[in-house]
């Protein structure tokens, strides 16, 4: 069986065989890929090199995870692959209207619901 070409994307496998700092030096020249004519794809979603920057464990590498999402999006890449589905979401919708690719309805409120959290079981808010 063969892959078509138009079956195949570029990955630049971040932590894939590399050390962290490889991972970092190939994400800075990530927008150099759009030289091979194919769709890229960005999994940078907890991975080692985020852990090695910031001294966080998995779980906790949102933060720089979304800071790798943010370049790959700058560096045109085409699909994303993340665990934090729901915050990456968030994060791009929001930066899309302060980059002003979005626009922002103009009735736009708040809704009363969202506006404080209750904290602990109690009562209160």
């Amino acid at each position: 069986m063969r892959v078509g070409d138009e079956q195949l994307l570029v990955d630049p496998g971040p932590d894939f065989a590399k050390t962290p700092a490889q991972t970092a030096q190939v994400l800075v020249g990530l927008g150099e890929l759009h030289a091979l004519g194919r769709p890229i794809l960005l999994a940078a979603s907890r991975k080692d090199f985020i852990g090695a920057l910031t001294g966080r464990r998995p779980r906790a590498r949102l933060g720089g995870t979304l800071a790798a999402v943010g370049h790959g999006v700058d560096a045109g890449v085409h699909l994303l692959r993340v665990h934090d589905v729901g915050e990456t979401a968030d994060f791009l919708a929001v930066r899309a209207v302060l980059r002003g690719e979005r626009e922002v309805p103009q009735g736009l409120v708040l809704a009363d619901e969202l506006r404080h959290e209750r904290l602990g079981g109690g009562s209160g808010g």
